[in-house]
């Protein structure tokens, strides 16, 4: 699978920024960790397919926008 880390962490970034919530929110409505949230964002961690999933269903994407695969959300 492909994965451009900085594209992804660009990308939900905004997301996040867009839908007006904080990482909290988001970690909490999708039932994550905010570890987990904080770890994709900073720290490099790349999310199982099943959290890109629920990402990009979540935010109304596709999970190759969000990789970074392809630029159409």
């Amino acid at each position: 699978m492909y994965f451009n880390t900085e594209k992804f962490q660009s990308r939900l970034r905004v997301l996040i920024s867009e839908k007006g919530i904080t990482q909290e929110k988001l970690a909490k409505d999708l039932g994550f960790s905010k570890a987990s949230v904080t770890g994709w964002l900073k720290h490099d961690v790349i999310p199982y397919h099943f959290s890109l999933e629920c990402l990009a269903d979540y935010f109304k994407v596709s999970v190759d926008y969000l990789t970074g695969k392809e630029d159409e959300k």
